[in-house]
C-alpha cells in the first residue's frame, strides 16, 4: 500500500485507475476545497489549477488518458490538455460522470436520472481523417508523407504532449491548402481539411 498524497488538504480518495497506471480522484486543496486530480509517475497533479475554489471531482480514466468527473457540479471531461463540460448549464445544474470506456461512452447522472453520453476522441477521429486519405487521389509521396503528419499527431497525443500534436496538424492543413486543387481534387481535398479541422477544433489548438 502507498499513499497518493494530497493537493495540500488533508484528505483524498482514488476513484479509477487504467491500464498505464494512471490514479483519478479528488483531494481537498490548501484552501479546503475539492479538488480533481490525476496522479501519475509517482506524482498528483490538480486537474483545474486555475481555479482552486471552485469543486471539481473525477471518477474514471480510459486507456486514452480521458477523464470524467464533475467541474462546479456539471459532468465533465478531462482530454488532451482541455475541460468540457458534458452538459451546458449553470453552476448548480448537478450532473456528474462516472464511468468512461475505450469507445468513449460515458455513464452518469442528470436530475438524478441515469443519462449515456457518446464522446468521440480525437484518435477516432484521426482514423476517419486517415480512411479519406487513403480513398483521396493523390501521388503515393503526398499521401505518404500526410499520413507521417497523422501517425506522429497520435503518438504526441499517446504521450500526452498536446502541443506538439497541434503543431502537426497545422503543418498537416497546411501542406493539404497547398495542393489543393493541384494535386488532389479539391473537393476531396475540402473533405480532408474539414476532418482535420474537427480534429484541431476538439484539441482546442491554438
Amino acid at each position: 500500500m502507498i499513499s497518493l498524497g494530497t493537493l495540500g488538504g488533508n484528505y483524498s480518495e482514488a476513484r479509477g485507475i487504467n491500464d498505464k497506471g494512471q490514479v483519478v480522484g479528488f483531494s481537498r486543496n490548501s484552501l479546503g476545497e475539492t479538488h480533481a486530480f490525476l496522479w501519475q509517475d509517482g506524482r498528483m497533479t490538480d486537474l483545474d489549477p486555475l481555479n482552486p475554489t471552485r469543486p471539481s471531482m473525477a471518477y474514471d480514466i480510459n486507456n486514452q488518458g480521458q477523464t470524467v468527473g464533475s467541474w462546479g457540479y456539471i459532468a465533465a471531461i478531462w482530454q488532451y490538455g482541455t475541460m468540457d463540460l458534458l452538459l451546458p448549464g449553470g453552476y448548480y445544474d448537478f450532473s456528474d460522470a462516472y464511468s468512461i470506456n475505450e469507445n468513449g461512452q460515458v455513464v452518469g447522472q442528470k436530475a438524478y436520472h441515469a443519462v449515456l453520453w457518446t464522446v468521440t476522441s480525437s484518435f477516432e477521429q484521426l482514423k476517419t481523417l486517415s480512411a479519406l486519405l487513403a480513398e483521396a487521389d493523390m501521388p503515393d509521396a503526398i499521401a505518404g508523407s500526410l499520413q507521417e503528419r497523422l501517425d506522429r499527431t497520435i503518438k504526441f497525443l499517446d504521450a500526452g504532449s498536446n502541443n506538439a500534436a497541434c503543431g502537426n496538424l497545422t503543418g498537416f492543413l497546411n501542406e493539404v491548402r497547398g495542393v489543393s486543387g493541384k494535386q488532389i481534387p479539391e473537393d476531396q481535398a475540402d473533405r480532408i481539411l474539414s476532418s482535420a479541422q474537427i480534429v484541431k477544433d476538439a484539441l482546442q489548438c491554438r
